[in-house]
């Protein structure tokens, strides 16, 4: 999907997909629809974790590995990709701590707390994520110089830049 539709469409995709699957999930658990005698409530649960599996694996999962490296300038390119999957390690470790913790406490909010996570990450994706596909490396420095890549913001990132500076000092 990532070289089909593009890895910033592939993303936003991806991330739609997951939100609603977890929104379901956690809707379903919370207004109490998941019981053991309820077939149907479990039977929804199961399917949409598959198709939540699926969703991530042919959307986000892929298009977010590929994107991070191509937006590097070749000189930085390790280095930022060893932040990148560091960061990406970091955070599957919270996940695996937390979601014991959340799911004996209350099921749905593992699923709403991570709900939440995706829907920022469509908000962030759409206003900072540059499309790559088929764009030389010069082409997306020059995207970056140029602004804020989301297709409906026309900040320049300089004015960005200085406008954080003016706040800092005063």
């Amino acid at each position: 999907m990532a070289d089909k539709w593009g890895r910033r469409t592939s993303t936003l995709v991806g991330e739609l997909g997951l939100t609603t699957f977890l929104i379901l999930i956690g809707s379903l658990y919370a207004g109490h629809a998941v019981l053991p005698t309820s077939d149907a409530g479990r039977w929804v649960v199961v399917v949409s974790i598959y198709l939540y599996r699926i969703v991530q694996a042919t959307t986000w999962g892929i298009s977010i590995k590929v994107w991070a490296p191509e937006i590097q300038p070749q000189h930085t390119r390790a280095q930022a990709i060893s932040l990148a999957y560091g960061a990406n390690w970091v955070c599957n470790f919270f996940v695996a701590f937390v979601c014991p913790i959340l799911l004996d406490k209350s099921v749905s909010s593992a699923y709403f707390l991570f709900e939440g996570c995706t829907a920022l990450a469509i908000i962030v994706s759409f206003f900072y994520m540059v499309e790559t596909k088929g764009k030389s490396l010069a082409d997306i420095e020059r995207a970056f110089k140029a602004g804020l890549p989301g297709a409906s913001t026309s900040i320049p990132m300089a004015r960005l830049v200085h406008t954080r500076h003016e706040i800092k000092g005063a």
